[in-house]
């Protein structure tokens, strides 16, 4: 799954709780299980900020992030 800017920018600005409703679709779409507790506001916000940043947020971003939230919270 490729997004592009638009996409992303609109994924930047949802809320926590609609951003990690999106998160978790996508994760479901692509067969990824994601632990069941809930993002820490802080890491919402790095992940708009990756979104958003000038190097774009491909899909190596995407598993560094997902793997760092599976160590934090747990598989």
């Amino acid at each position: 799954m490729k997004l592009n800017q638009e996409q992303l920018k609109r994924l930047s600005a949802l809320s926590d709780a609609e951003l990690e409703r999106e998160i978790r679709r996508i994760a479901a779409e692509k067969g990824l299980k994601l632990p069941a507790a809930s993002f820490a506001h802080e890491d919402l916000e790095k992940l708009r900020a990756l979104l958003t940043s000038e190097g774009g947020f491909g899909m190596m971003g995407a598993m560094r992030y997902y793997n760092e939230y599976k160590k934090k919270y747990g598989k």
